[in-house]
């Protein structure tokens, strides 16, 4: 059996919007940063993409943020705004959609050891021997990151994709945890099959909110839908979208003509899911 790998086209239209900074805990001023851009991040002498690269902030560096534009932006499908930095001494503008609030070390040691855990008995009968060097971080908001590992796959040679939610408590890492049946979980473990997921803003409130795509042999897919609830990142699911994937992201604002785009693994039909802030509800065309 062959898996086929759906690629998501994540388009977002780039925006400006006024965003407020407690409701994720992100960096302050006058506080540290870290890059979790793996090839590292371009340090640039004015805040936009086309202006002159001073330098590349290497991987796991700490920057200091001596100031923010007012307005935030969307580039290389994350969020952030350019953040004033400085490194070593130097200078410049960055895109904050490539810091992190911690060291990413310190996220990537607490998931490797307990994925490890989770899922030592599964590595041991396969022929895939992932390590600490495979995991990524995928991004980040505030005191939530995606960590992506791999899996084994259903064949071997084949392996699969898994992404994973993980909440800062201030002191360390942790899975992002819930005992309720309708809020998201995270279990860590190898499913054999592929999960993807997405941190946006999807409701009327600048807590991200989580779209989770899971499939396997190229046909089987399931997305669930997640709204954030609270500041303690509860997230409540709201819709499953069998043999849907998430494939466009349409982003201008909070309550503005934002839609995300699935299309059917079956067909060529597709759905438009909205958020009315009226009725605060998901709207499906």
């Amino acid at each position: 059996m062959k898996i086929q790998f759906k690629i998501l086209n994540i388009c977002i239209f780039l925006t400006f919007c006024n965003f407020d900074i407690h409701s994720t805990d992100l960096i302050n001023i006058n506080q540290f940063s870290y890059v979790f851009a793996f090839s590292g991040l371009n340090l640039r002498v004015r805040p936009d993409t086309t202006s002159e690269k001073k330098i590349t902030i290497p991987y796991l560096s700490r920057v200091k943020i001596n100031s923010f534009q007012e307005n935030w932006i969307i580039l290389d499908n994350k969020i952030g705004r350019w953040t004033n930095v400085n490194f070593e001494g130097v200078d410049g503008w960055v895109f904050s959609g490539y810091l992190m609030i911690d060291n990413p070390n310190n996220l990537l040691d607490k998931a490797w050891l307990k994925i490890l855990n989770k899922n030592q008995k599964i590595y041991n009968k396969s022929s895939f021997k992932p390590s600490i060097k495979s995991l990524k971080i995928k991004s980040s908001i505030g005191k939530l990151a995606i960590i992506s590992f791999p899996g084994t796959g259903l064949e071997p040679g084949l392996n699969s994709m898994i992404d994973s939610v993980w909440y800062f408590d201030g002191m360390s890492w942790e899975p992002l945890k819930s005992n309720s049946k309708n809020q998201y979980s995270e279990d860590l473990n190898d499913s054999y099959s592929n999960k993807s997921t997405v941190l946006s803003f999807i409701n009327d409130d600048w807590i991200p909110d989580l779209i989770v795509t899971d499939s396997c042999c190229g046909s089987n897919y399931k997305t669930e839908i997640y709204l954030s609830e609270n500041l303690n990142f509860q997230f409540k699911k709201m819709k499953t979208l069998d043999n849907y994937y998430l494939s466009n992201i349409y982003w201008t604002n909070l309550c503005g003509k934002n839609y995300f785009k699935f299309l059917s693994v079956l067909d060529d039909s597709s759905v438009k899911v909205s958020f009315d802030c009226k009725s605060k509800s998901l709207i499906f065309k």
